[in-house]
């Protein structure tokens, strides 16, 4: 039994079309397990409809506090919490409990400015084999929030 427990959340759920299309094949052919609900923007209503005829994706709401930076032709973040490149430090964040992976799939070209490009690559990375089986070898337990609050 796996002490290890990764939730795969797609972030903009509900902000297009291509969005929605793009969590929805990540869900069905990928990893993704929980999706975060843009209620304000105009695919939202489609991305409910979807959360609610499949009840094992486990649906919240998005809030939107920050972002990062653009700034000399290049993306930044505002902050870090590890430097990503440091194998060990990554290694001590993915420690036995739960963790949670945010993603921003999408699919077509109709998702606002910020990661459109990266969007469709997301999509082919989530729903690679090879990433399942490396979770696996890993002893890590794909799982969604539901999952998380059934435990009380």
């Amino acid at each position: 039994m796996t002490d290890r427990f990764l939730i795969v959340n797609a972030d903009d759920f509900g902000q297009s079309d291509g969005i929605n299309d793009g969590v929805g094949a990540a869900y069905e052919r990928g990893i993704v397990t929980s999706a975060s609900l843009m209620v304000r923007w105009p695919a939202a209503d489609h991305a409910a409809a979807y959360a609610r005829s499949r009840p094992a994706l486990s649906l919240g709401l998005h809030v939107d506090l920050a972002q990062w930076t653009y700034s000399g032709a290049q993306w930044a973040p505002d902050y870090l919490v590890v430097d990503v490149d440091d194998e060990v430090a990554v290694e001590r964040e993915l420690s036995p409990g739960w963790s949670e992976l945010g993603c921003h799939p999408g699919l077509h070209d109709d998702a606002p400015a910020g990661y459109r490009t990266e969007r469709s690559i997301a999509v082919a990375v989530l729903c690679d084999a090879r990433l399942r089986a490396g979770i696996a070898e890993r002893g890590v337990e794909l799982r969604s929030f539901a999952d998380l609050a059934a435990r009380g």
